[in-house]
């Protein structure tokens, strides 16, 4: 793989990241069971792509659409994290309420699904080269985040005014109805909480990073603007994900950062519908919801630490 990563067109930063992940992605593919030609042909696409990410960058549109041919972006990022999961460690609660979504959704109804964050591997960064193969698997509204909206300062206002783009196209869909948006109101990914003496060194334990509050008056707004309140749903969720390609210690502004690609535990809990969509500046309502996902992945943390 040395040679074949040698000859990729990409940045020395970009080209020591692949490296790094590359070789760790073939350990914990031979740990779980995969063979070295198996690795080697994943690994040997995401290059390709990378390169290409690189090189030519794919232009992603307001509202942007999963790629499933010639080349299926969906398919292959799917089989490309699967043997970094552990899946006789990890576990999905929350059926009753899926199926529940999936008959809301078949009946027209808009349901928001409001989370918290943790893993690289939830794609949805469009700008950085190694990530952006696996954003072109997946349906997107691609907002510019606070964090890089001004980064470089000169290209705000252009960012600013594809977000207003990607707000109209996120309002176009609300106005269709039968539709799931997937939703991680803090704007950024859960970091570990100080360190505590009395706590295991294998449990780290992170923080449900705060909710924006502004976040949620934005799809109240959307359902009135749109006539669909009475056919719009918040559903919480808790997402125990940070041990697959967990996030680095420090935050940073920029994208490009160091991936790993050990094994890792993974569980979701989808929780039960809120009462309503509560007011337009309800701050208190957005504090039910991060308690409610607060003590969901409390419960998450529990059940991957006490049943070592």
């Amino acid at each position: 793989m040395k040679n074949k990563e040698a000859s990729l067109a990409v940045s020395p930063e970009v080209l020591a990241t692949l490296v790094g992940f590359a070789d760790e992605y073939l350990d914990s593919n031979l740990a779980a069971g995969f063979s070295a030609e198996q690795c080697g042909q994943s690994l040997q696409i995401m290059m390709k792509e990378v390169a290409r990410a690189t090189s030519a960058p794919h232009k992603f549109s307001p509202y942007h659409q999963a790629i499933r041919e010639p080349f299926d972006y969906y398919s292959w990022a799917n089989n490309f994290f699967r043997p970094l999961i552990k899946l006789e460690r990890s576990q999905f609660f929350g059926a009753d309420e899926a199926r529940r979504i999936a008959q809301l959704v078949a009946d027209g109804h808009n349901v928001v699904i409001l989370s918290n964050h943790q893993t690289e591997a939830d794609p949805q960064v469009t700008t950085d080269p190694v990530a952006i193969p696996y954003s072109m698997g997946r349906n997107l509204i691609c907002i510019h985040s606070k964090k890089h909206i001004k980064s470089p300062p000169e290209d705000a206002p252009r960012k600013q005014q594809e977000n207003l783009a990607s707000m109209q196209a996120l309002g176009e869909l609300f106005a269709q109805g039968g539709h799931c948006f997937w939703v991680a109101p803090s704007g950024g990914r859960d970091r570990p909480a100080p360190a505590d003496p009395a706590r295991p060194d294998d449990a780290e334990q992170f923080v449900v990073a705060p909710y924006d509050s502004k976040v949620l008056d934005m799809f109240r707004l959307l359902a009135m603007q749109t006539n669909s309140a009475d056919k719009t749903h918040f559903f919480p969720m808790a997402m125990f994900t940070h041990q697959l390609v967990p996030p680095p210690k420090t935050v940073s502004s920029g994208v490009g950062e160091a991936r790993s690609a050990q094994r890792g535990e993974v569980s979701v809990h989808l929780l039960s519908e809120m009462d309503g969509l509560g007011s337009v500046a309800d701050r208190d309502y957005c504090r039910r919801l991060q308690s409610r996902v607060e003590e969901a992945y409390t419960g998450l943390h529990q059940w991957h630490y006490s049943s070592q």
